[in-house]
């Protein structure tokens, strides 16, 4: 019967520790394509962490001013950035799923073992050649001043209003 109680309570224990270690995220948030690293580590004491974005070329570890897991949530914040996150860890210790908070943004991240490639955004604002028209480039000069211009006009017709 002890031994029955010994291993209930190890049982959290145990599959905290799966939780320690590097995790990595992917993410879009505002139109821009960002990547971060966390870090957690899991002491009798405490639990610590840090963050650091892989694309900086500094990749200054950023200690996290709060930790907190609870069964499978998770917690972590990093004031003087006001970010925060709240999530869930899931026993397989394969992810963390949840939601960044920082300045009345939130979105939604995952964060896996596997360092992940950073989200290519498909961005429709950019149209890529052959074009539905023809397009110029002009110099317009205008005594000591030159403006550089596109003169876009339709493959077909004649007779078009123009705007400078």
């Amino acid at each position: 019967m002890k031994f029955k109680f010994l291993i209930l309570l190890l049982l959290p224990v145990s599959g905290m520790s799966q939780i320690t270690g590097l995790w990595h995220t992917s993410f879009t948030v505002m139109g821009m394509s960002k990547r971060l690293d966390l870090n957690l580590e899991i002491s009798p004491k405490d639990t610590t962490g840090w963050i650091k974005d892989p694309e900086s070329k500094s990749a200054v570890k950023l200690p996290l001013d709060e930790v907190h897991i609870q069964n499978d949530s998770l917690h972590f914040s990093w004031t003087s950035g006001r970010l925060s996150f709240n999530g869930r860890y899931f026993a397989s210790g394969d992810s963390l799923h949840g939601d960044f908070y920082q300045s009345g943004l939130d979105w939604k991240a995952r964060f896996t073992r596997e360092e992940q490639a950073i989200i290519k955004l498909v961005r429709p604002q950019e149209p890529q050649a052959p074009f539905p028209y023809k397009s110029e480039e002009l110099l317009i000069k205008n005594g000591d001043v030159t403006l550089a211009a596109t003169l876009t006009l339709p493959e077909s017709g004649t007779n078009f209003p123009i705007v400078v």
